[in-house]
């Protein structure tokens, strides 16, 4: 048995009529489509936000993923991966004594 394909537009239709009419097993007997598939697509838009976010935070770093050419790159690239190393082990800190002032509270 083939596994169906459905194109983006067909998928962003069901996720919001589905979302309109709060059912989206309603959806997907109408389109005869699989209820769980149709449930799927509506919480994986709703995780869409979250994702844009990450792939947002991403860019600047995308640069680092790459392997240095020569000695001089590679310097650069240590020292930036050093400078973020820090940066987010003091956002650990910071937020670790907050949740432990939350947490005595």
């Amino acid at each position: 048995m083939q596994k169906k394909r459905y194109d983006a537009a067909f998928k962003e239709k069901l996720v919001k009529e589905a979302i309109e009419t709060g059912n989206a097993t309603v959806v997907a007997r109408k389109y005869n489509i699989n209820p769980g598939v149709v449930s799927r697509w509506v919480r994986d838009s709703k995780n869409q936000p979250y994702k844009e976010v990450q792939k947002k935070a991403l860019i600047p770093y995308q640069s680092l993923s790459q392997e240095p050419l020569d000695l001089d790159s590679a310097l650069k690239q240590i020292h930036q991966l050093k400078a973020i190393v820090g940066k987010k082990e003091l956002e650990i800190e910071i937020l670790s004594d907050l949740l432990k002032k939350t947490n005595a509270l």
